[in-house]
């Protein structure tokens, strides 16, 4: 049986999957490794510590430090408590370049009122092919909410965000024509 065969995709042939992984990783990212567990069927305490254990083994991983990330924001939504440790492992899989982080970070900075923050991350994830941050990324800028930013955000660029992308769909690179992408759109 092939990882296509069971929905995942093919980067997972080349990474472990891992107890955090099947906990709480995200069914739309790009770069998962498992199937994905929708946010309102993650058990926060199961999740995190599943990923604690697994970042013990890979610290340095930014796909297990997002989803420990997820997990604490969820557990923190749920409860009314802050997430700001969350927040903290979101920058870190953000800064090393993981693509649903720094759309998601970018999110979570937007909801604190930090616009000027946001719009980077956003933008870089809307560049790595990323389909719900490119409609962010129009929406934020055609709404305005970033008109404070400083970030250039012309035309072109907007268009472009519109047009069929050579986007990366589940561990490969295609065009795609605003159709589903073996199967189902990377959110």
């Amino acid at each position: 049986m092939t990882f296509i065969e069971v929905g995942l995709p093919a980067v997972a042939a080349a990474q472990a999957i891992t107890a955090c992984d099947w906990e709480v990783g995200h069914p739309s990212n790009l770069d998962r490794v498992g199937p994905g567990v929708s946010s309102s069927k993650v058990d926060t305490e199961r999740a995190m510590a599943a990923c604690r254990g697994d970042l013990e083994t890979d610290p340095d991983s930014p796909r297990l430090q997002y989803h420990l990330a997820r997990a604490i924001v969820y557990h923190a939504d749920r409860r009314g408590t802050s997430y700001e440790g969350g927040m903290i492992y979101k920058a870190q899989s953000a800064a090393a370049d993981h693509t649903q982080a720094m759309f998601v970070y970018g999110l979570m900075l937007s909801r604190e009122s930090r616009a000027c923050e946001a719009a980077p991350w956003m933008r870089r994830a809307a560049e790595a092919g990323l389909k719900s941050a490119r409609l962010a990324c129009v929406d934020n800028a055609v709404g305005g909410r970033w008109s404070d930013s400083g970030m250039v955000l012309d035309a072109d660029l907007m268009v472009g965000f519109y047009t069929p992308p050579l986007i990366r769909c589940q561990g490969t690179t295609k065009t795609c024509c605003w159709a589903p992408c073996g199967g189902s759109w990377p959110a």
